[in-house]
């Protein structure tokens, strides 16, 4: 919490205060959020037509807030708000951290849904409230498929960088290659651990010499410079590719000492 905070004077973040405030709270039919691990081609956490529903929703969730249910749902609405919105960290809007957000949305949805052929039928007539309901079964299909389609049909240029593809690279050609030395950051260190913990090679801090260069049977890292710094220019120059991004980019770098 610490670490996410505005008050925190190293923080990572992409916008000031009040942009992140207002990118989250339009993250209901407008924003989508930045990093492609949590959304999908960008889109809103709900689209607009299926927010109009959820917003219908409140309206009866606030006009029944004397029932202990429905004020349940409504209270949890703003809690699981905080999060998303006080978190500046990364990107925003930020689904991950709205995930809270899933289940009263989803009774929200509900109830808006009745809500709007209640108020249909109520200002209209029987036809009017059959209208509203294949207007709303319409909205809920129109989004699963739209969203089940932008899922399904991504290509891999899109999710190459985001789901770390050069690092689950390294790590299977580290896993085939026993003795392998690799470098990298702390952080994407994490994916090597994971997906080699049976046999995990010798992992190494960008920029640190090795004090026996000898000890390792290949070194790999993201990019040429990474080995450079390590095992001086000459060995780098020998290195070889042994993956590459969907642009045809070199990804992967290997070299024996």
């Amino acid at each position: 919490m610490a670490g996410t905070s505005p008050f925190n004077p190293d923080v990572h973040t992409d916008a000031y205060p009040f942009i992140h405030f207002l990118r989250t709270v339009t993250m209901f039919g407008l924003t989508g959020d930045p990093n492609a691990r949590h959304d999908v081609a960008a889109l809103p956490l709900l689209p607009l037509p299926l927010s109009v529903v959820a917003a219908a929703g409140l309206v009866r969730l606030w006009r029944m807030r004397r029932d202990a249910s429905h004020a349940l749902i409504l209270l949890a609405l703003p809690v699981f708000l905080v999060a998303p919105l006080a978190a500046v960290e990364g990107g925003s809007p930020h689904f991950l951290r709205a995930l809270g957000l899933a289940a009263p949305l989803g009774v929200a949805i509900g109830l808006g849904a009745v809500e709007v052929v209640e108020q249909a039928r109520r200002r209209w007539n029987r036809g009017a409230g059959r209208l509203a309901m294949a207007a709303v079964a319409v909205t809920l299909t129109a989004v699963a498929v739209w969203s089940g389609w932008a899922y399904f049909t991504r290509p891999v240029a899109d999710r190459y960088t985001p789901f770390s593809y050069p690092i689950v690279s390294l790590a299977s050609y580290a896993a085939e290659h026993p003795g392998s030395a690799v470098i990298l950051d702390d952080y994407s260190a994490i994916d090597v651990e994971f997906l080699d913990a049976s046999n995990l090679p010798a992992i190494l801090e960008p920029g640190a010499i090795p004090a026996e260069p000898a000890a390792y049977s290949i070194y790999l890292a993201l990019d040429r410079n990474q080995l450079a710094l390590a095992l001086g220019p000459d060995v780098a120059a020998r290195a070889q590719p042994v993956a590459w991004d969907p642009a045809g980019v070199p990804a992967v770098w290997a070299v024996s000492p």
